[in-house]
């Protein structure tokens, strides 16, 4: 109970309050995870509603915690200290909605394996050009510059690595590194940043389909890569304004919280 101990002292919230809330996510985590009970049926949201007669609003914040606890999804290292627990929630919840399967904690196994192929179906394929001029042809009238094949492969990679063993880890720390750190570098608002991914992941849209590739495979890797960029997209955006604010110390507000 060491650690209980250390985040009681770290969040001001009383030690018996933090035992109280470990064990209710052990309980909840032990009944949607580990039994698989009542989630399919009535949905993660609705089965915390009814068994725990939780607000729905405590009930979609359980769901986000328990849904980074069964993916394992981590912001230990020191890098990410700027993040505070909404942060973390706010990105489950993006993941649930973009990458989820409705009304549970899992994840399309189908788009991960979608995941997979992206490094080898633009770079393998060399339509990474093609990607490039349709990209810039639409943020053209923002007259801003993006090193298009760094961010390619930036998320390309991220792309094989959470998809290879199924493994989120690292996602949070993978975003910082690769994408949050680069879009420091660069003065851009968030709107800006978010007409950016959103015509990003619209990008093959202008690409020919490569001839080893079928209709079918094709259509599956446009519409896989525009899900994966609007889920990292607005999750490293969000870590940028965070960390943004606190490197300027002004107070921020998160800009959107997806439900």
């Amino acid at each position: 109970m060491k650690q209980i101990t250390a985040l009681s002292d770290k969040s001001g919230i009383r030690e018996l309050s933090c035992v109280r809330q470990f064990y209710n996510l052990k309980r909840i985590y032990k009944k949607f995870v580990i039994d698989e009970e009542e989630e399919f049926e009535m949905g993660i949201v609705s089965g915390l509603e009814q068994w725990y007669l939780l607000s729905e609003a405590m009930a979609y914040k359980y769901s986000r915690i328990v849904f980074m606890s069964r993916w394992r999804m981590e912001a230990k290292k020191k890098k990410l200290g700027y993040l505070l627990q909404e942060d973390l929630e706010a990105s489950a919840a993006i993941i649930m909605k973009c990458w989820g399967i409705p009304d549970t904690l899992n994840i399309n196994q189908e788009l991960l394996e979608g995941f997979r192929e992206f490094k080898t179906i633009i770079f393998g394929n060399r339509i990474q050009d093609q990607l490039k001029a349709h990209f810039l042809g639409q943020i053209k009238p923002l007259k801003v510059t993006v090193k298009i094949i760094t961010l390619l492969k930036a998320l390309s990679t991220i792309g094989l690595k959470i998809s290879k063993n199924m493994d989120f880890k690292d996602l949070f720390g993978m975003c910082h590194e690769d994408i949050v750190g680069w879009m420091g570098k660069l003065s851009y608002s968030p709107e800006q940043w978010r007409l950016i991914y959103d015509k990003l992941g619209n990008a093959p849209d202008g690409a020919v389909k490569p001839e080893r590739l079928s209709s079918d495979e094709w259509n599956c890797f446009r519409e896989h890569w525009k899900v994966f960029v609007e889920a990292l997209g607005s999750i490293s955006l969000l870590m940028h304004e965070r960390s943004t604010a606190v490197h300027s110390s002004r107070r921020w507000f998160p800009s959107a919280l997806v439900k």
